[in-house]
């Protein structure tokens, strides 16, 4: 089945005793996989009329259809052990779906403790960010997709890694792309 199908297929049930946030998100990543982000963007709108968890989806498509940027952490937190912990495959996910690039960026100098103890004595914290070259992410449908997400996300993660001194690369110290990286 070519995508122009299942983007066929998807549309047909829309409007039926089926038609919700799942189907109009599946149509939307259909859509893209076709080449047709616009409206793709347009059925993420209408998931979320459907299902307001949507709606944080739709306002970063839209953001970065109108040029803005997207700042995410593929941890999903904070580190409380100011080294880096396994990434989460949202990243990857959305930088999929989405088309765009992911830029890797590593900040150092915003560890609480140094932060709170400038603050108490007015001095300035010195928080350094430093940028790798952007990341174009293709995951392939069907079978392996979870890997090839798992391997994007390590691949941002080693980026990021390999921009930081040793103490902040937590997790990903003795990964095999991250060595690979710093001997570049």
């Amino acid at each position: 089945m070519t995508d122009r199908d299942a983007v066929a297929r998807l549309r047909a049930l829309c409007g039926g005793p089926r038609d919700g946030a799942l189907l109009r998100v599946s149509l939307a990543n259909a859509l893209i996989a076709a080449g047709d982000r616009s409206d793709a963007v347009a059925e993420l709108r209408r998931a979320t009329e459907f299902d307001a968890d949507y709606s944080a989806f739709r306002q970063i498509l839209e953001r970065m259809k109108q040029g803005g940027l997207l700042v995410i952490a593929p941890e999903g937190t904070r580190s409380k052990t100011e080294a880096l912990q396994e990434g989460k495959m949202g990243v990857a996910f959305l930088a999929s779906k989405s088309g765009y690039p992911v830029l890797p960026v590593a900040v150092t100098g915003t560890e609480d403790r140094g932060i709170m103890e400038n603050l108490k004595h007015f001095r300035r914290s010195k928080i350094t960010a430093t940028a790798a070259d952007p990341l174009h992410i293709d995951i392939p449908k069907g079978a392996g997709r979870e890997e090839a997400m798992r391997r994007a996300t390590d691949e941002i993660m080693c980026q990021i890694g390999a921009l930081l001194p040793e103490k902040y690369r937590g997790v990903y110290v003795n990964h095999p792309r991250l060595k690979e990286l710093l001997k570049n």
